[in-house]
C-alpha cells in the first residue's frame, strides 16, 4: 500500500467534506513548526560516535466540528526530518488521528469513522530509534444503533469493519466485529448491563493464523455525588483457525473521584485480552496515552494484560500537576519472549509565570522486565525534561527544552544515555 498517497487523498477528502458540511460549526487550525535539536547520542547506543543536529519542519491541521449532525476531531500532520551528520536517514512522516461520528438520527442511529496513521516499533528488544519503526494504518468504520425499550431498558448494537496495514511486516489484517449491550437502569445512580462482543480476524497472508474472538461480560456503573464506580466480569474465548481455542477471564474495577472542580483521581485494575491494533486505536483516541504509540509492538499476536493505573490531576491558580503510575503485566499467546512486566511512574508539574510564559517539567521512570528472556533482562528507562514556553506574538510561540534520557540494562551493551537540547518555533493560524 502506498501510505503517502493514501494519506494525501484522505487529507483532501476531509477538507472538502467538513468545509461544506456545516461551515459555521467547523473550526480549522493550522500549525507550522520548526525544531532544531542537538543530540549527544541519536542512535541510543552504548558508545556514541558523535553528536547529531536534527532539523524538523512540520505542518499540522486540526479540524473540529460539533454540530447536530457531525462530531468530528481530526489531527493531521506532515513532518520532514533532516540529520546534518547523516547518522539517521532523512525522512518525511505523515500522521493522522481521525475520530468522526455522523449522527443520522439523534439517540437512535449513528455512523462512526476512525482512522489512525502512525509509527509503531518493530523490535521492542532494540532501542526506539527511527530505523526501528514502521508506518501503521488502522481504519475502522461502522454503525451504532440505540433502541430504547422503556424508561429503564435500552439495547445498543454496533458493528465495525477494520483494516490494519503495516509497511514493513507482513501482518496486514481485516477484522469484522459486533457488539450487543442490554442496559438496565436500576435507579438514577446505578446502571447494569449484559454485553456480548464478537470479532472475526483474518490476515492477508494465508500462513497467518486468524481467529474468532467472543466475549460475554456483565457491567455495573454506580455514580454518587463526585464518585463513579465501575465493575466488569466475564469470559473471552479465542477460537483459532488451526490451533487450540483459548479461554480467559476478563474483569475491570475502576474508581473515579472528582474531588473538586480542579482535581480528580482515577484508580483502575483490569485483566483482558488484546492485540496491537486494539492498543494503537485506543491510545490514539486518548490524548493521555498517546505517547504509548511508539512503544506499541507491531504484530499479530494476541496477549493477556493485567493493568493497574493510578492517575491524579490537579489544577491550581497558576500551576498544574499530573501524576500517573502504571503496573502492566503482558503475556503473549505465542511470542513468549515478548512477555513483559512494566512499572511506570510519571510526574508532570506545570507552572505559569503569566499568560504568555510557562515551564513544564517531566520525570518518568519505566522498569521493564522480560520474564521469559534468556539471559534474564531488565531495562530501567529514565526521562528528565524541562521545557520553557513563551508566546512571542499573537500567533507565534517558542519553546526551549532540555532532556536527559538514559537506559540502564542488565545487558550492559544495551545501556545508553542521551542529552538533548531542542528549540521550537510555532506559527498558529486559527
Amino acid at each position: 500500500m502506498n501510505y503517502n498517497w493514501r494519506f494525501v487523498k484522505l487529507f483532501h477528502s476531509l477538507i472538502y467534506i467538513l468545509a461544506f458540511s456545516n461551515a459555521m460549526a467547523v473550526n480549522i487550525d493550522y500549525n507550522f513548526e520548526f525544531k532544531l535539536a542537538r543530540h549527544e547520542n541519536i542512535n541510543l547506543i552504548l558508545n556514541p560516535v558523535e553528536e547529531e543536529w536534527v532539523e524538523t519542519l512540520g505542518a499540522t491541521m486540526n479540524i473540529v466540528e460539533n454540530s447536530s449532525s457531525f462530531l468530528t476531531n481530526v489531527n493531521a500532520n506532515v513532518t520532514a526530518i533532516n540529520y546534518r551528520n547523516n547518522q539517521q536517514q532523512d525522512a518525511i512522516f505523515n500522521n493522522l488521528n481521525l475520530n468522526s461520528t455522523w449522527i443520522i438520527s439523534p439517540r437512535h442511529f449513528e455512523w462512526v469513522l476512525l482512522d489512525v496513521y502512525t509509527q509503531t516499533i518493530l523490535d521492542p528488544l532494540q532501542s526506539n530509534t527511527q530505523s526501528n519503526r514502521q508506518n501503521t494504518n488502522i481504519f475502522t468504520t461502522g454503525p451504532k444503533y440505540y433502541w430504547r425499550l422503556n424508561s429503564r431498558n435500552n439495547i445498543n448494537f454496533s458493528a465495525r469493519l477494520q483494516n490494519t496495514s503495516y509497511d514493513s511486516t507482513n501482518d496486514d489484517s481485516n477484522r469484522v466485529s459486533t457488539e450487543l449491550n442490554w442496559l438496565y437502569n436500576i435507579n438514577s445512580s446505578l446502571v447494569a448491563s449484559i454485553n456480548a462482543e464478537n470479532e472475526v480476524l483474518s490476515y492477508l497472508d494465508d500462513t497467518q493464523d486468524g481467529y474468532n474472538n467472543t466475549s460475554l461480560f456483565a457491567r455495573l456503573e454506580y455514580k454518587k455525588a463526585r464518585n463513579t464506580y465501575i465493575a466488569e466480569t466475564g469470559l473471552t474465548n479465542i477460537n483459532y483457525d488451526s490451533r487450540s481455542e483459548f479461554l480467559e477471564e476478563r474483569y475491570l474495577l475502576s474508581f473515579q473521584n472528582q474531588r473538586t472542580t480542579n482535581s480528580d483521581v482515577v484508580i483502575s485494575y483490569s485483566h483482558n485480552i488484546s492485540d496491537a491494533a486494539t492498543e494503537i486505536s485506543s491510545a490514539a483516541q486518548n490524548i493521555t496515552t498517546n505517547n504509548t504509540l511508539l512503544t506499541t509492538v507491531s504484530g499479530t499476536d494476541v496477549f493477556t494484560e493485567d493493568n493497574f493505573t493510578f492517575q491524579y490531576n490537579r489544577t491550581f491558580n497558576s500551576s498544574a500537576l499530573n501524576v500517573v503510575a502504571e503496573n502492566i503485566n503482558r503475556n503473549y499467546i505465542t511470542q513468549n519472549t515478548l512477555d513483559t512486566k512494566i512499572q511506570r511512574l510519571s510526574i508532570l508539574p506545570t507552572y505559569n509565570f503569566n499568560r504568555t510564559s510557562s515551564i513544564e517539567l517531566e520525570v518518568t521512570r519505566t522498569k521493564t522486565t522480560y520474564t521469559n528472556f534468556a539471559p534474564a533482562r531488565e531495562d530501567t528507562d529514565n526521562l528528565y525534561r524541562a521545557t520553557y514556553n513563551n508566546s512571542i506574538g499573537r500567533n507565534i510561540n517558542g519553546a526551549l527544552s532540555f532532556e536527559f534520557v538514559e537506559r540502564i540494562s542488565t545487558n550492559a551493551l544495551l545501556s545508553y544515555e542521551d542529552k538533548r537540547v531542542i528549540a521550537t518555533l510555532n506559527y498558529i493560524i486559527r
